[in-house]
């Protein structure tokens, strides 16, 4: 296999979070798996701790940026520009550094290719579809037999988020993938949005996985119901679109049971959104923050395995179907988030409460109040339907499976 994604690697040669997460299963899935990141090309072993050393060609950069410069699939876009009224220098210039981008991965990744590979057979995977997804394009392109699996994101889909998505070698990637498998039934609504007609529908599937680990044995008992505390937590980076402040908010107004909320995550408006809940929480009594900061996927895994938990909360304007939310399903807590995106995909009614964005603090005051009102019974009740959801849909190696077939499969 070769594995694309960009930011698999980090620049200090360690492995991105959510490649860690899957590296295990590929790695004992397939024979041998060589990574494709922006940093260049390397294996990959079973240790997810690994540091590596990626490799790339000579001037990889600049031969990448001059195949770009004067590539069909970069005109094909840029006139796919023109015919929607929406060609710009900026616009044109996202295409171009995009497509220089993805000939970068692909000539580190080709350089590193054994030459059995090029007639054994191989998979093709890319995490994201995005720049990485065009470098497998590209490798598919110069070796047929090979076989093609993308995923897609919100982030890379949505046009909201990014308006030049549609033009971001969506064609090229659709034209030259076996399958394609979308975070959510929002996404590909979305994508669809702008595909339709342009992409086999046989080829697009709804896949959303993501959260690695397994149910623990035994799932803690309502922290509510044991202590007489709310224990509520959160996990994202604090940036405008998390809306991380409508909890803050939401708990200001609280008037109900003692609450203690944790909060993981960091971010650049971290210290301004301190200082806001501080104005907000300090003089109430019944409200404590703890303040985690960024921590590592581990480190959050084993904070919910020791850690018992009510709920956890999420605000953001937007969202996919977030990997969050499924780490604390794993562990049997509940959720509370927005109905925006793929989380009405991922919370129904026996695993969470789900809110109108409208409503802001005060769909989740109402949440909380629902969450309070419930017996320990009910309670209990919830936190295993989520755990059950998480094992049943959300689990990664499961996920896996359904792209590439079991190891026993046939077809392996």
């Amino acid at each position: 296999m070769i594995y694309f994604s960009s930011c698999a690697i980090h620049p200090n040669g360690e492995n991105d979070p959510f490649m860690m997460m899957e590296q295990p299963w590929l790695v004992s899935r397939f024979g041998r798996v060589m990574m494709a990141a922006h940093q260049g090309a390397d294996w990959l072993n079973a240790d997810p701790t690994a540091v590596h050393q990626p490799r790339k060609p000579f001037l990889c950069g600049l031969r990448g940026f001059c195949r770009a410069l004067f590539s069909a699939d970069v005109r094909r876009e840029w006139q796919h520009l023109r015919q929607d009224g929406v060609f710009s220098p900026v616009n044109a210039l996202k295409v171009l550094l995009f497509a220089a981008r993805g000939q970068g991965m692909f000539l580190a990744a080709d350089a590193l290719l054994p030459k059995e590979w090029r007639s054994d057979r191989v998979y093709l995977y890319s995490c994201w579809m995005s720049f990485d997804a065009y470098a497998a394009v590209l490798m598919k392109r110069k070796y047929p037999s090979m076989q093609l699996r993308v995923r897609g994101h919100a982030f890379d889909i949505d046009v909201d988020r990014n308006p030049v998505n549609p033009y971001l070698m969506k064609q090229a990637i659709a034209n030259a993938a076996d399958g394609l498998y979308l975070i959510s039934e929002a996404s590909r609504a979305q994508y669809m949005s702008y595909m339709q007609g342009r992409v086999g529908e046989e080829k697009v599937h709804v896949l959303a996985f993501g959260s690695a680990g397994s149910v623990p044995e035994r799932l803690f008992e309502p922290p509510l119901h044991e202590e007489g505390i709310l224990r509520v937590v959160s996990c994202a980076k604090v940036i405008p679109i998390k809306q991380v402040h409508v909890l803050a908010e939401a708990l200001a107004k609280w008037e109900g049971v003692p609450v203690h909320w944790t909060h993981i995550g960091d971010g650049e408006g971290l210290e301004a959104l301190q200082e806001q809940a501080a104005q907000w929480l300090d003089r109430k009594e019944n409200v404590i923050v703890q303040w985690m900061g960024g921590l590592s996927a581990e480190d959050v895994l084993s904070l919910y395995e020791k850690q018992p938990f009510d709920v956890f909360i999420n605000t953001s304007q937007k969202e996919g179907v977030p990997v969050s939310i499924m780490e604390a399903m794993r562990c049997g807590v509940p959720a509370i988030a927005p109905a925006v995106g793929g989380l009405p995909e991922l919370i129904t009614d026996d695993t969470g409460w789900l809110y109108a964005p409208q409503e802001g603090a005060e769909g989740v005051r109402r949440c909380l109040q629902a969450l309070v009102a419930e017996t320990p019974e009910q309670a209990d009740r919830r936190r295993l339907a989520a755990a059950e959801r998480w094992k049943k849909n959300f689990q990664n190696t499961g996920g896996l499976e359904k792209m590439f077939g079991k190891k026993d499969s046939p077809e392996g």
